[in-house]
């Protein structure tokens, strides 16, 4: 990259570290893609943990990691520890690296944006933000005391941005009384060209499906809301009108138990597979081994797992009213339930086994519209006019 680039600082809390490689991939790729463009620095942050400071220097990019406690009292109060241990490093890196440009990718509205406002908006730089959480959005806080805090610190939260980017247009609708529309804008997202990989690394998934007649596949974080559970349950009951056919869930988390005896009590161990998280290359590439993607996640923003599922060829299952609803239009380039309803997700499997032809020309469709619209050159594209904007 030449020198005389403008200075890109992203700010994310979504980044791949060694105790999770694949966090935040998507981030990655983008910063990535980006370094042909810019000089490019990360800095993330992660907790719960211990403190500490990891440094890694790549040669398009730096990576600087901050690890930090969460308060165990009380949520909010985790905004503490940001202030102690992150912040200073923060101040640091934007008065040696001095950015043009600051891009933050948010996962969580607090602690991050709240606390690092008044130090951004010192700043020179172009500030961006790309939205991608909607868990602290105030009516989506179960009890009085969270609800109140977020509605009132969201609207400070978001006040220091040039542009706000939002992943899925439901979101922008959502956001826009807390952000004005001249500073609001539809950005989506985008995957990578699917990397080479040798068959030989795809042979522990292989050879757990290659018996079956027809195989789904299920990719995600194990958590409550990704809907594992009730893809189980609608797996079992599809299982035993078909016999001949497999469920694989690549993916790690504290569900994991959970689900493991959830499968041996419906007795489908060798039906199946639950295989741990896979770095991204191994995913993309294990797509095109199986017949269904289907993923009942209830709380989701996007779900870059449903659009390269998609680009990989296969018909995919996702929620109605969930991120991907738009990118997935329901009997056009993919097939979409209703969240947590576990006997709709049956008929949308049986569906896609009763009518293989059918479900093939969906798949393609949804195949054409990610390469169309949701590749990262295309989102490159857009961030630069952004940025330069």
């Amino acid at each position: 990259m030449d020198n005389n680039a403008k200075k890109l600082l992203i700010i994310t809390d979504m980044f791949p570290r060694p105790e999770n490689p694949t966090d935040g991939v998507f981030v990655l790729h983008q910063v990535q893609a980006l370094a042909a463009h810019y000089q490019v620095r990360v800095f993330s942050s992660w907790f719960p943990a211990r403190y500490k400071v990891q440094v890694s220097q790549k040669p398009e990019y730096d990576v600087i990691q901050v690890y930090y406690p969460q308060s165990r009292v009380f949520f909010p109060l985790t905004t503490y520890y940001y202030h102690k241990y992150v912040l200073p490093k923060l101040k640091e890196v934007l008065e040696s690296y001095d950015p043009d440009i600051i891009h933050v990718h948010d996962c969580r509205h607090l602690p991050e944006l709240l606390c690092m406002q008044d130090l951004l908006a010192k700043q020179r730089a172009k500030k961006i933000l790309t939205v991608h959480n909607i868990k602290t959005l105030p009516e989506r806080a179960g009890r009085f005391g969270p609800r109140s805090i977020y509605r009132n610190t969201l609207p400070k939260a978001f006040r220091v941005w040039d542009k706000v980017l939002f992943v899925n247009k439901q979101l922008l609708t959502r956001m826009q009384d807390i952000v004005p529309s001249h500073k609001s804008q539809y950005i989506g997202n985008a995957i990578m060209p699917t990397p080479e990989c040798s068959d030989e690394s795809l042979s522990h998934i292989k050879e757990k499906i290659e018996s079956k007649n027809f195989n789904i596949l299920s990719v995600g974080n194990l958590v409550d809301t990704k809907g594992f559970d009730i893809l189980i349950h609608a797996f079992a009951r599809v299982q035993s009108q078909y016999r001949d056919m497999s469920l694989t869930i690549i993916g790690s988390g504290k569900q994991q138990k959970k689900l493991v005896n959830q499968i041996l009590s419906l007795g489908l161990e060798k039906q199946i597979n639950m295989i741990p998280a896979q770095p991204n290359e191994i995913v993309r590439n294990t797509y095109k081994c199986f017949d269904l993607f289907a993923l009942p996640s209830y709380s989701e923003t996007f779900g870059i797992v449903y659009i390269e599922a998609m680009e990989a060829g296969l018909p995919v299952i996702g929620v109605r009213g969930q991120g991907i609803d738009g990118v997935v239009r329901d009997g056009v380039t993919g097939l979409l339930c209703e969240p947590r309803n576990v006997s709709d997700l049956v008929s949308k499997i049986r569906w896609v086994i009763n009518n293989r032809e059918a479900a093939t020309k969906i798949a393609c469709a949804g195949q054409i519209h990610v390469r169309e619209h949701f590749m990262m050159d295309k989102l490159i594209d857009r961030l630069v006019e952004i940025y330069e904007g």
